[in-house]
């Protein structure tokens, strides 16, 4: 005995949906695709640009640190004057005394920080870290701190905020020479 096909008699699909089919929703498929898929492709884009946005938070967080430990050992005793020479105390290092323009360029070639949209300050404070903070070098002796603040102009998100997102990151550290 023959078995009936499961389609019907029409012994094709085409066949099928017009008998058993939905009517008068034709293209529906296409309608709900397009709705649904703005709103997913909308949150995928949405969620990579926040993770570039944070990313770029870590990268400023990390400029300022390594710039505030750079500076750190470069201080005012980090170098000698003898014969009209002056050289580094410590021959592993260079740039010795730091100024506020090396630590600004340093804290600039850190990874994920573009120079146009970087901008860093350098001060020095007395050992309490809040008294004669100054941006003279001249303070920069062992045992006050050194404060680097960088910040990164960071591109408006679209949808989230009409103007540039500005972040920034301010680490403090010791000068030890």
């Amino acid at each position: 005995m023959k078995r009936p096909h499961p389609f019907g008699t029409g012994r094709s699909l085409r066949g099928w949906w017009r008998k058993h089919g939905r009517r008068g929703e034709s293209g529906s498929e296409i309608l709900e695709f397009a709705l649904c898929a703005n709103l997913f492709f909308a949150f995928c884009f949405g969620f990579l640009q926040l993770c570039v946005a944070l990313f770029s938070l870590h990268c400023v967080g990390e400029a300022s640190r390594q710039a505030a430990r750079w500076a750190s050992v470069r201080g005012t005793s980090s170098s000698s004057t003898s014969n009209g020479v002056t050289s580094c105390v410590n021959p592993n290092i260079s740039t010795c005394p730091a100024a506020a323009s090396d630590i600004q360029t340093f804290a600039q070639s850190q990874p994920g920080m573009a120079s146009g949209n970087t901008s860093v300050s350098v001060n020095w404070c007395n050992a309490d870290g809040t008294s004669g903070c100054t941006t003279s070098e001249s303070n920069a002796q062992p045992g006050h701190i050194v404060k680097v603040t960088v910040t990164y102009t960071f591109a408006k998100i679209p949808y989230l905020s009409s103007a540039a997102i500005t972040l920034t990151s301010t680490s403090e550290k010791v000068i030890w020479q």
